[in-house]
């Protein structure tokens, strides 16, 4: 918070010149030692000024980097948790996929079983009237079928995987996009920040210039002395 080495520098020069060109141009002792008072109080003012100025300044930049700290944590904790809450989801329903299609086929493997007794019945008894060629026949139909649900089965399979990789896939992308406006979002606070310590040195400019006028600027009691 205190004054930079250069602008103290300045300051105390500006202050040893107004002080010896007091000497040499007043008549009177206690004319200098009146306007090197009254110098020496603005100059105690500005410094003090300039001391409060740095002072509130150091405190907003370190309450809004505190708050800049806690909201990207704030919104990184978020997105894991919304991350890992829907891993969870998602692990849930495959889970529930696989048990569904588990009673399934466990289903139609019980009723394709007994399916295939009564038909292997009704053809053992067939048989006895018929050729040996209907008994062939029907075992190819009963195969067909199992390939025909096999292959049923295995499309099932690879568009339900297609679904949850592309879910994965827009979760993922939705996740970068957050991080990239996260970054967007600091580097805006940092260029106000930049903003707004430019404005702080031009400010601080400005009023050193207007005290080296003040100090350049010849005063009336001066003029008076040197008259008489």
């Amino acid at each position: 918070a205190d004054m930079s080495p250069h602008a103290e520098r300045v300051l105390r020069r500006l202050h040893d010149q107004h002080v010896r060109f007091a000497v040499h141009a007043a008549s009177s002792a206690s004319d200098v030692a009146a306007d090197a008072d009254r110098l020496q109080r603005k100059h105690e003012e500005l410094l003090q000024r300039h001391v409060c100025k740095m002072d509130a300044l150091q405190k907003d930049l370190a309450r809004s980097r505190r708050l800049n700290e806690l909201d990207t944590q704030r919104q990184l904790h978020q997105a894991i948790g919304a991350l890992e809450n829907e891993r969870r989801q998602q692990a849930a329903r495959l889970k529930r996929h696989h048990d569904e299609r588990d009673r399934i086929m466990r289903s139609r493997r019980l009723s394709h079983t007994h399916r295939q007794q009564q038909m292997l019945h009704g053809a053992f008894k067939e048989s006895i009237r018929t050729r040996k060629a209907d008994l062939i026949d029907i075992q190819a139909a009963v195969r067909e079928r199992q390939l025909r649900e096999q292959d049923q089965h295995r499309v099932y399979l690879a568009s339900l995987e297609n679904f949850y990789q592309t879910q994965l896939s827009l979760l993922t992308e939705s996740l970068a996009k957050e991080k990239i406006e996260m970054k967007q979002r600091a580097a805006a606070q940092s260029r106000v920040l930049e903003r707004m310590r430019r404005d702080f040195k031009e400010q601080l400019d400005a009023e050193t210039q207007n005290l080296y006028n003040l100090v350049a600027q010849p005063q009336d009691g001066w003029v008076s002395a040197s008259q008489a």
